[in-house]
């Protein structure tokens, strides 16, 4: 007979913002950020199809960002929430070892203190000024190895995974990336990199 497992606990995700093209390399130069690192909460719900083998569905929700200091000397802080809809699969390699393979959607939305257009005028800097709020999508691939141990009701383990997403930030959004020499052009922001996971899971 299948069992059922709940899962929850906490989630760490870094991005490397430096070594990236794109948006990403975009965000590291304007804002000399190297490394956004967002933090928070996971959930999930799997089924034991077999002694070895699960499949479940994982929701993410998380928050980060970085400080920096505008055109006009102010200090201001960039937010970014990402959220995730992962479907896995699970294989229990030993009894404390598992290995995580999975596919998903999220959502990154991003609010940055800044201007849109490379020329600053009177009549444009109400509108390019302020704190604007975007959000883009994207597919994401999850890869993960994690250890534990469990009892008859609850177990626990702690896991390091590797998570890829690529989102296309246009030219019209309120924060594009900009060449050169200041214009808005569309880019990708890779959302890739390490996390760590700490999990408390209740079997049924």
């Amino acid at each position: 007979e299948g069992e059922v497992i709940l899962s929850g606990g906490y989630l760490t995700h870094s991005i490397d913002l430096s070594g990236t093209s794109g948006y990403g390399k975009f965000l590291s130069r304007r804002f000399d950020a190297d490394t956004l690192v967002l933090t928070g909460r996971r959930i999930g719900v799997a089924y034991m199809t077999s002694a070895r083998a699960a499949v479940g569905v994982e929701l993410d929700a998380l928050t980060g960002g970085f400080d920096y200091e505008t055109l006009n000397g102010e200090d201001e802080s960039a937010s970014f929430t990402l959220t995730q809809t992962i479907f896995y699969f699970r294989y229990l390699a030993t009894d404390n070892l598992s290995l995580v393979a999975g596919m998903g959607v999220n959502s990154m939305e991003r609010q940055i203190e800044g201007y849109q257009d490379e020329s600053i005028l009177t009549t444009n800097l109400q509108d390019n000024g302020g704190s604007a709020k975007d959000t883009s999508d994207g597919n994401l691939i999850l890869l993960e190895a994690a250890y534990g141990a469990r009892g008859e009701l609850l177990g626990w383990q702690a896991g390091l995974r590797y998570t890829a997403s690529v989102h296309t930030i246009s030219s019209s959004d309120d924060r594009p990336g900009l060449d050169e020499l200041g214009r808005p052009v569309d880019m990708d922001f890779v959302i890739s990199g390490l996390g760590i996971h700490l999990t408390v899971n209740l079997y049924l």
